[in-house]
C-alpha cells in the first residue's frame, strides 16, 4: 500500500507539472493572437488592416506554401508527400517577442 500511494502521489505531481505547462503554453498563445490583432488592426505603429477578410484574415498564416488554398485536411495531406512537403515554409514572423535568429523548429 505503502507503494502505491507513493505512485499515486509522484503520478499527480507529474500530472500537475504537466498541467501548468500546458496552461502556458495556451496562455502564451492567446497572448500571441491578441498581440498579433491588436498590432495589425488598432496599434498606431500597426498597419491597420481594418475588416477580417479572406485576404487580411484575423491571424496570420502560420505556413507559407506556393499552392492555391484548399482545406486543413488537405494541406495536412500533402506536407506528408516529400515532393510537396519540401515547399512548407513556416515562419514565426506573428509570435510577438521571439528571437528571430533562434531556429524555432529545434525542440
Amino acid at each position: 500500500e505503502e507503494c502505491c500511494a507513493f505512485l499515486e502521489k509522484r503520478l499527480k505531481e507529474l500530472n500537475e507539472e504537466k498541467r501548468r505547462l500546458v496552461s502556458y503554453h495556451q496562455e502564451q498563445a492567446v497572448n500571441c493572437v491578441l498581440a498579433n490583432v491588436t498590432y495589425e488592426r488598432l496599434a498606431d505603429h500597426g498597419p491597420k488592416l481594418g475588416p477580417i477578410t479572406r485576404r487580411h484574415p484575423l491571424v496570420t498564416r502560420y505556413f507559407t506554401f506556393p499552392f492555391n488554398a484548399a482545406t486543413l485536411e488537405v494541406e495536412e495531406e500533402m506536407m506528408h508527400q516529400p515532393d510537396k512537403a519540401c515547399c512548407f515554409l513556416a515562419h514565426n514572423g506573428w509570435v510577438m517577442g521571439d528571437d528571430p535568429l533562434r531556429n524555432f523548429a529545434e525542440p
